[in-house]
């Protein structure tokens, strides 16, 4: 899967400036300011929503505003493990009703049935007709997951007797292509209010460390690193002048790339046979 990290961060600042709006108190414990700046601060973010975009803002109105915006991003170089298989990319469920089997050809011990579906992962759940009831687990077992074969090491079974088997399969493996980036976002501040600029990227600040496990362990988010600087004012939102403060936020993240799924064999069918005459000819039938 390819990280759509832009979503990331602006979930985790949306979500950390709601809760600042819901308790301003709270801004105390995470800024230091004047007593008369933090009371302003404090009541401007409970009544100023701060919207985050992605991309550049285009209208004054969306000041004050948190633009998440695309630095650079670079793969680093591949080498051995470049690929991958998964071979629960694709399980699938099914239920099925078959006649248990009594033991032959040494095959097992045990009366057995022979699910269709082939490699067999897990069984949900035996349903046995003759006695009405749902077998406990430990009753059967997987003898064979390539085989799909399932025993009964209860007398509850017998040959002869239907049961309807639901199980969960893997219907493909797949290939694919595994890499790492390293990903360069920029966090910037606008606002009309050089004050607010500064206020609002320490805010910003606390939202992106304070959500750090959470990038790593949800996202998978790798390396987190900050770094800031004063942008250009910018004078294209005319009639209002927009101070910029930006955030970079540097990581690493895997990518996976899905390229070939790889079905499994259910069955082999010999569908020509060839034997040798007494005089040393080929024949064919």
């Amino acid at each position: 899967m390819i990280p759509v990290i832009d979503d990331y961060l602006s979930d985790l600042i949306e979500s950390k400036f709601k809760y600042l709006r819901k308790n301003p108190s709270h801004i105390e414990d995470i800024i230091t300011l004047s007593p008369n700046k933090m009371k302003s601060l404090q009541a401007y973010i409970s009544r100023q929503e701060v919207e985050v975009i992605k991309g550049f803002p285009i209208k004054p109105n969306q000041l004050p505003c948190i633009a998440i915006l695309l630095g650079n991003e670079n793969e680093e170089q591949g080498g051995l493990g470049d690929y991958s298989e998964d071979e629960d990319a694709d399980i699938r469920t099914h239920t099925e009703t078959l006649t248990v089997i009594e033991s032959v050809g040494g095959k097992l011990a045990v009366p057995y049935v022979q699910l269709e579906y082939k490699p067999v992962v897990a069984i949900q759940q035996v349903f046995s007709q003759a006695v009405g009831q749902v077998l406990p687990e430990g009753h059967y077992y997987i003898d064979n997951e390539r085989q799909s074969l399932v025993g009964f090491l209860s007398g509850l079974v017998e040959a002869g007797d239907e049961v309807a088997v639901t199980y969960s399969y893997r219907h493909v493996s797949e290939v694919s292509l595994d890499t790492m980036f390293e990903h360069n976002f920029r966090i910037e501040v606008w606002s009309n209010n050089a004050d607010i600029v500064s206020q609002l990227y320490a805010l910003t600040k606390w939202a992106v460390l304070s959500g750090r496990d959470d990038l790593v362990t949800q996202c998978g988010l790798y390396r987190q690193r900050l770094s800031g600087a004063d942008l250009q004012p910018d004078t294209n939102l005319s009639p209002e002048f927009a101070y910029r403060r930006g955030l970079n936020f540097w990581c690493q993240a895997d990518s996976s790339v899905p390229i070939q799924e790889i079905g499994y064999v259910s069955d082999v069918v010999i569908n020509e046979t060839i034997g040798f005459d007494t005089k040393g000819g080929d024949e064919h039938g």
